[in-house]
This record gives structure tokens, C-alpha cells and sequence, in this order.
């Protein structure tokens, strides 16, 4: 896409009460990936587990916003019911997180989450520019007001994150910064090139991926995504397409009613980019997904538009654990007869299954795959 020149005016002219300075990192290109061309190779599941979530009444979970797994937890983020809820890695519940209000310790409108290694919970409240830190147990908090709105993040280390999504002045020009808790420093990484009055929908509900050592981020509307390590060191890969949409095509969606639009064959979002076991496996959306396998040893790239029938009914991938891509399937009859029909169930496990039904929490779903 052409950089427009007032890129360079709008940085100085949306200063807010933070000194915000630039930096770039798109002098060098690290990966290309092409995502136009369709592979030839056959795409198989190689293990697939199912992982029923435990139902309390503490634990009803009603929507998956986003799913993190540390030290043999999962992290569920329910943005609709605001609060996060912890589960063993067999799906026992743990415990929540839960804490709408306007006291101490205390979110109004919940976007994002993020883990810490050691369990510690972080989450954003965007109606009050802040990240709220709770630890492990949810007992003790630490809050860090950010001064900005902004989408989502990701936790570096205690006090180092990296924003998303920040909007000043009722415009969204941001789409990537550093951000240090505590200070005033805030350094832009990646601006809009269209800032924004009006957001486009978006296809997916929070914009870092994290997998177990590196983490990932789409810069939106650009063929760069950002892969970034512990210590937020980034490095670009450049998506080698025809589909990225023009100006003309962003102003046209930015001016549809409530932000929807037709994808119109270009790509507008990704919705997934972590890395598992062989490969790196990334989702773009255009009028259907399309799944980029990258090979992480030889970096051979393969593109599929399924998954294949033995994940009918997953809800997209939603994180990593161990080795394996993490999804979910609601516990509907018909997935759950498809899920006791499998053969390499053990008897216990077919018995759980039989038990649950429609009112149930959503089914984890762990998989791998093989490229021939």
C-alpha cells in the first residue's frame, strides 16, 4: 500500500499528555510468505484431543474471547461476561477472575488479557486507559494507567507492554507502540497509514498472538507482521500478496453503517499466527479463510482453505499448548456425538462425554498436523 506522506504530520499533530516518540523496524524484512498460491500437498490432522471445560456456577463460561495457556493452565477471556476464568490442563476449574466496578482493582469494560510465566493476570481496561496486574491467586492487584485508549496488548515483562489499537482524539492512528509502565515513554512502531474515525470490524478479538517463546502481531491493512520474542525484540515478515486493499477500498469500509462491509476478495484482517509443534500456522480472512502452514525448519510455505473434516465444528485457532493448536467446539449433539464416536476414546472419557450436554461449557480442542 503507498505511504501517504501525512504520516510524519499526524504523529506530531496527535500528541496527547504522554511524550510519544517513533521508531522503525521495517527496514528489513526477515520472512516473506506468499499467500496467494493454493498448495498441492495433502493437509492431515496428525493427533487430535478434546478437553471438556468443568461447569460451576462460577465457571460457566459464555463466550471465549481468548485463550492462553501457562504452566499447565488455561486462561479463558470472557469479554462478554468480563472476567477470566482458570482451568487445569485437564479442565478442572481453578478460579476467576471477576471484578467489574469502578473501585481499586476494578475494570469497566475489559478488552484484553495477558499471562505472565508465573500465573500473574493482566488486564486492560479500556473505559479507564489502564491495565490492572492480579496475582496468581486474584487476591493482590497493581494497576498501571497507560493514558491511552487502546485494544489490546501484550505483556513483555512487568512493566514493558506493547499497545495496539490506540486511539487520540477520536481518530485511530495507531496501530503498534511500546509502552513502559510507569513512565511517560511511548514509542510508536507502526502508525495507520488511514487513520480512522470510524473502526473497521474487525475479524478477530484481540490482535497479539502468543504462543509458548514468540508471540505475533498483524499490522492491519499492510503486508507486515511483526513476530516478537521475550524481550520484545521484533522481527518483520512481509506477506507476499495481490489482495491487500487500496485506499479507496479502506475509505469505502470505513463509510459502510456500523463498519460492516464484503471482504470483496481482499484480504482485511488476521486471525490467527501462532507457531506448534512443525509449523507456523497463520489465518488470513478474505471472503474465507485461508491456513498458511510455514514450515519453522526449512520455512517451505503451504496454504490450504480447510482444515480438514476431522475438525468439523472448531471455532478457529485460538492459541497453543505444548505442541498443539488450541480450539473449541460448542457442546452441541451433534459434536458431541461425533467426539464419543471417536474410536481412540477410553472408556472413562466416552462416559464423561455421555454425561454432558448443551448447557455444558464449550470443548477444548488440541491438534497437530502432518503436510504430505
Amino acid at each position: 500500500m503507498k505511504k501517504n506522506i501525512f504520516i510524519a504530520c499526524f504523529l506530531f499533530f496527535f500528541v496527547s499528555c504522554q511524550h510519544r516518540k517513533t521508531e522503525s523496524v521495517r527496514e528489513n524484512v526477515d520472512m516473506c510468505i506468499n499467500v496467494d498460491s493454493l498448495s498441492q500437498a495433502k493437509l492431515k490432522v496428525k493427533t487430535l484431543r478434546y478437553i471438556p471445560l468443568e461447569a460451576t456456577e462460577q465457571s460457566l463460561i459464555r463466550n471465549i474471547t481468548k485463550i492462553v495457556y501457562v504452566a499447565h493452565c488455561y486462561y479463558i477471556f470472557d469479554r462478554i461476561a468480563k472476567k477470566i476464568i482458570v482451568f487445569s490442563d485437564t479442565g478442572k476449574y481453578l478460579y476467576s477472575i471477576n471484578k467489574v466496578g469502578g473501585g481499586p482493582g476494578e475494570y469497566v469494560e475489559p478488552v484484553d488479557m495477558d499471562v505472565a510465566p508465573n500465573g500473574d493476570i493482566y488486564v486492560a481496561d479500556n473505559a479507564t486507559k489502564k491495565i490492572v496486574k492480579y496475582s496468581k491467586d486474584g487476591l493482590q492487584f497493581e494497576e498501571m494507567k497507560v493514558g491511552q485508549y487502546f485494544l489490546s496488548f501484550l505483556l513483555v515483562d512487568n512493566s514493558d507492554f506493547l499497545l495496539a489499537d490506540i486511539r487520540s482524539k477520536g481518530i485511530l492512528d495507531i496501530a503498534l507502540a511500546k509502552y513502559k509502565a510507569g513512565s511517560d515513554n511511548f514509542s510508536i512502531i507502526e502508525p495507520y497509514e488511514h487513520a480512522m474515525k470510524r473502526m473497521i470490524i474487525r475479524y478477530t478479538p484481540h490482535l497479539f498472538f502468543r504462543s509458548e517463546t514468540i508471540s505475533y502481531y498483524y499490522a492491519r491493512f499492510t503486508p507486515f507482521l511483526y513476530a516478537i520474542d521475550k524481550n520484545g525484540n521484533l522481527k518483520r515478515i512481509k506477506l507476499i500478496t495481490d489482495k491487500l486493499p487500496t485506499e479507496e477500498k479502506l475509505i469505502e469500509w470505513e463509510n459502510n453503517k456500523y463498519g460492516t462491509f464484503s471482504p470483496d476478495g481482499f484480504i482485511c484482517d488476521v486471525s490467527a499466527c501462532y507457531e506448534a509443534d512443525d509449523y507456523i500456522l497463520l489465518v488470513t480472512i478474505s471472503d474465507f479463510p485461508l491456513y498458511t502452514f510455514v514450515d519453522r525448519g526449512n520455512q517451505k510455505v503451504c496454504n490450504f482453505q480447510s482444515l480438514g473434516k476431522d475438525l468439523n465444528g472448531h471455532s478457529g485457532i485460538k492459541g497453543v499448548a505444548n505442541d498443539f493448536f488450541v480450539s473449541y467446539c460448542e457442546p452441541s449433539q451433534k459434536n458431541l456425538q461425533r467426539i464419543i464416536d471417536k474410536s481412540d476414546l477410553c472408556e472413562e472419557s466416552r462416559q464423561q462425554f455421555l454425561k454432558l450436554n448443551q448447557e455444558a461449557n464449550p470443548i477444548l480442542m488440541l491438534f497437530n498436523f502432518k503436510i504430505q
